[in-house]
């Protein structure tokens, strides 16, 4: 079976103060198409100084593509090699990072380098960080998708046009019985936004950026849910948001609501282990 191989930013000191990037292979399995309910949540934590992080975008892509409903991704923008672009000609329109992308990376072990990403916010084998710089992060995808899923998430968005409010209705139900500390995540996604990116060391004025962590509808840490789950119970929780009128970005019909739900009994760092993902656009 052909592998993907990703080149990892590694952090190293240099003289004067700076900082360079040092690569390392990380070799990515090629997964088997599989019937599945469980849906899983990739994330990624890159930037647009990242000059190897496209290779992972476009890999998570192919993912999420292949594996339609399956694979959700978030993209987190960190202030490490994601500050926005200063070179002329390629000065980046946007800054991508965010307090809460920033919190989240120090909360799962902080970086060691980038591209780094997690997948269900869980520990394999003998995995000691979330952020890998190994292979075995995509290539759990498989086992993932072949366990039973013990929730299931359906989104309801209704989008005003003219007001650009969103109201969004996540619902959960158990589909066994567990005793946790179970918590749901609910945040917006943007596909399709158009900025500067170091791409393999090319400078790319026109990169179209994906899956980019926008805001969180829930609090980051995710609303409590509760200790038990319970068949033929329903959880429900609804949230509300004006998306800003910001051109360029912000487009309504590129966001989409993403919803998780985590166990914070079932953690090595600050994060709780991914039960169930699910994703829907905000305007379908």
């Amino acid at each position: 079976m052909k592998n993907n191989i990703f080149r990892l930013c590694i952090l190293t000191g240099m003289a004067l103060g700076l900082w360079s990037c040092q690569e390392t292979e990380i070799v990515v399995p090629r997964v088997k198409e599989i019937v599945s309910d469980r849906v899983v949540l990739i994330e990624d934590f890159t930037g647009v100084q990242c000059t190897n992080c496209p290779n992972a975008s476009r890999e998570i892509s192919s993912l999420a593509h292949k594996y339609n409903g399956n694979v959700v991704a978030i993209a987190y923008h960190t202030d490490f090699l994601g500050l926005p672009i200063t070179k002329d000609g390629y000065k980046s329109k946007y800054n991508f990072t965010t307090p809460d992308g920033n919190l989240l990376e120090e909360e799962m072990g902080g970086y060691q380098g980038k591209p780094a990403v997690t997948l269900n916010r869980k520990l394999y084998d003998a995995q000691q960080e979330y952020l890998l710089t190994s292979s075995s992060i995509l290539g759990n995808i498989e086992s993932e998708l072949r366990s039973i899923p013990r929730v299931v998430i359906d989104i309801e968005n209704q989008y005003d046009a003219e007001t650009r409010k969103l109201r969004t209705k996540v619902d959960i139900k158990p589909q066994a019985v567990a005793s946790g500390d179970f918590r749901l995540h609910v945040c917006i996604t943007e596909d399709k936004i158009i900025d500067s990116q170091i791409d393999n060391i090319v400078y790319v004025k026109d990169y179209e950026h994906n899956h980019v962590f926008r805001t969180m509808l829930s609090t980051l840490a995710g609303d409590i849910l509760g200790t038990d789950l319970v068949p033929g119970s329903n959880l429900s929780r609804t949230y509300e948001y004006t998306l800003p009128p910001e051109a360029g970005w912000w487009v309504a019909s590129h966001c989409n609501v993403v919803a998780f739900v985590t166990d914070l009994s079932q953690k090595a760092f600050n994060v709780g282990a991914v039960l169930q993902a699910a994703e829907k656009h905000v305007i379908e």
